[in-house]
C-alpha cells in the first residue's frame, strides 16, 4: 500500500506542478509585480502601517 500511496502523491505532484508551469507561461515579467490587492482595497495608511507612523 505504501509504495501505491506513493506513486500516487508524485503523479498528482506532477500533475500541480504542470499547471503551475502552464500558469507562468502565460504571464509576462511585469505580471508577477502587479499588485491588484492595494489597489483593490482602499486603506488609510494608518491601516496598513497598525498605526506606526
Amino acid at each position: 500500500m505504501g509504495l501505491n500511496y506513493l506513486d500516487s502523491v508524485k503523479k498528482q505532484f506532477e500533475y500541480y506542478k504542470v499547471l503551475g508551469e502552464k500558469t507562468f507561461s502565460q504571464l509576462n515579467e511585469e505580471d508577477f509585480f502587479h499588485n491588484t490587492i492595494l489597489k483593490a482595497i482602499p486603506l488609510p495608511l494608518s491601516s496598513i502601517t497598525c498605526g506606526a507612523i
